[in-house]
Formats: C-alpha cells, sequence, structure tokens
C-alpha cells in the first residue's frame, strides 16, 4: 500500500475546509498521507475513498499503484514538485482567494491573473474593467474559460452579436442552455435592443432545434445526448418561463410597433407561465395599441 500514489480532491474549490486547503488537489503517496493523519486504511479494497464534510464531498483517488495503474506525465511532474494539480483557472482563482499561493499551481500561467482581475470587476459589477482585464488575459492565451467570462459579460449588457453567436454555438445542443436557463438571457438582449422579430426568429428557432432533437434529426455536438424525459423537462421550463424575457421590460414608456404587437401574439399563444403580473401588462399594451385581441385562459 505504500508504494502507491494518490490524489486528494473536492467536488468544489469554494470554502474548502482550512484542514484540507494545503492538500487539496495534491498527490502523495500512501505513507505521506498516514503521516498527515489521513486514515486511508479503507483503501485496501478500493482505488477511491469518499467523505463528507459541511457541503463538500471529498475523496482519495489511487491514480498510480506500480502495476495497473501509472501516472500520466503531468501527474508524475505534480508528484515530483508537490504542486496542486488543479487545472480550470476558476478553481485556481477561487483556491487563492483562499490563501493559497499562486505559485502551487502546476498549471498556473500569467494569462491567469488578467482572468482573476476580470472576475473580481465582474463581481463588483465594473463590466468596461472587466471586458478589458479579459483582452488582456486573452492576448497571452485565447482560453475557452476567457472567452465564456467574455460572453457572460456581453450577455449582461445586451450584445445582439453575442447571443446570436451563442445560439449559433449551442444549435444542436439547445436543451443545454434551457437546462442552465440561460436561453432567456440571450433572448432578453434582442428585447432590450427593440429586435423584436429577432427575438422571435430565434425563439421558434430553439422550438424548432429542440424538437430535431428530440425527433433524433439531428445529433448533439457539444454535449452527449439527454434522456428524453429530462429534454422534455427543460423545453417546458423554457416555456414556462418566457415572462422573464420580459423581466426589464419598461411597459409604461415602450414604443409600441407591429413587430412588437407580433412578439407578445406570438409568446402568448406558447407561454406556459402563470405569471399574471406579466400577462396584464401584454394586455394593458395591447388596449394601448387598440388591439382588439382577446387573450383568454390565462
Amino acid at each position: 500500500m505504500k508504494s502507491i500514489k494518490i490524489k486528494f480532491m473536492c467536488t468544489s474549490s469554494i470554502d474548502i475546509g482550512i484542514d484540507y486547503l494545503d492538500h487539496i488537489d495534491k498527490i502523495k503517496t500512501y505513507e505521506e498521507w498516514e503521516k498527515l493523519n489521513f486514515k486511508l486504511y479503507r483503501l485496501k479494497n478500493n482505488s477511491s475513498l469518499t467523505f463528507k464534510k459541511k457541503d463538500h464531498y471529498y475523496w482519495f483517488n489511487v491514480v498510480d499503484d506500480s502495476e495497473y495503474m501509472r501516472m500520466d506525465d503531468e501527474e508524475e511532474k505534480c508528484f515530483l514538485l508537490n504542486k496542486k494539480i488543479t487545472k480550470y483557472p476558476i478553481d485556481i482563482y477561487y483556491l487563492i482567494k483562499q490563501g493559497i499561493s499562486k505559485d502551487e499551481f502546476f498549471y498556473y500561467e500569467s494569462s491567469m491573473l488578467y482572468y482573476f482581475n476580470a472576475l473580481d470587476f465582474y463581481e463588483n459589477k465594473c463590466l468596461s474593467e472587466a471586458i478589458l482585464s479579459l483582452q488582456k488575459a486573452m492576448d497571452i492565451n485565447n482560453r475557452n474559460e476567457y472567452n465564456e467570462l467574455l460572453d457572460e459579460i456581453n450577455i449582461k449588457l445586451y450584445n445582439t452579436e453575442t447571443a446570436e453567436k451563442l445560439f449559433d454555438k449551442y444549435r444542436n445542443d439547445i436543451t443545454e442552455p434551457m437546462r442552465l436557463e440561460i436561453i432567456n438571457k440571450w433572448l432578453k438582449c434582442f428585447v432590450q435592443n427593440s429586435e423584436y422579430l429577432k427575438c422571435q426568429y430565434y425563439i421558434e428557432f430553439s422550438i424548432s432545434q429542440y424538437n430535431k432533437l428530440i425527433n433524433d434529426e439531428i445529433e448533439p455536438v457539444i454535449y452527449t445526448k439527454q434522456q428524453k424525459e429530462f429534454s422534455e423537462h427543460y423545453y417546458d421550463n423554457f416555456l414556462n418561463s418566457l415572462d422573464g424575457i420580459f423581466s426589464k421590460f419598461n411597459w409604461k414608456t415602450v414604443i409600441i410597433n407591429e413587430e412588437l404587437i407580433k412578439l407578445l401574439k406570438y409568446i402568448l399563444s406558447i407561454y406556459k407561465g402563470d405569471n399574471q403580473r406579466f400577462i396584464n401588462n401584454v394586455k394593458l399594451l395591447f388596449n394601448k395599441n387598440s388591439s382588439n385581441l382577446i387573450v383568454s385562459n390565462k
């Protein structure tokens, strides 16, 4: 047992217990973990050992037993250098916030400094400063994580180009943004910019892509295919929450036009939610426009 190499991990990098913070994402021998007062005798018959403290699950995982399992090159380097094997920048960020030095991480790189600054700016709602920091990070290393944060910020700023880009990116995986409940944030970009026809187009596009996925006419590209009952649940939630597109909408001062009326009529025809305030605002707007539309069953 003493010759095996064991990695210590956690389900979250936020609020790691003080007793585990220095050791998380480290690879050590069985003997080294024992000297740190971790009791790993139950690993004798298993390749992993899991326990829970407060809201986190922690586990030890055998990564090298000198016979059937061997560490890869990067794990070997982390072990020899006694570095944390934490890979994702967001996890490194949270661990550094808890007092771990950047020098502890094998995968730390200079671009992350600007990414971390961007996260701090974003948390403090300084969006322009966050974008500038992200651009500096991306000049060094154009990582996916940096682009994803930039997209998130641009959606906060109601950037319709970003919204269109994301709809295109997830065209074959449309149930994923439905599951994450972020699709309405993309749609809200068009409403906030009075691009009502585009908003309707992308609602119809999302429904069409969902039906193609359900009927096996297209295959997911980014994610594995979800079970049908889960996809149906996410889709129903999407239709139930369409009122969220108008959460920042100024019903009193909006300039009414045919495109807006058309969008609202369409949404009412598919909306399955019960937000009476939203329904009443739509009715008042139709009345203001001298529309003869009768809103029924709502």
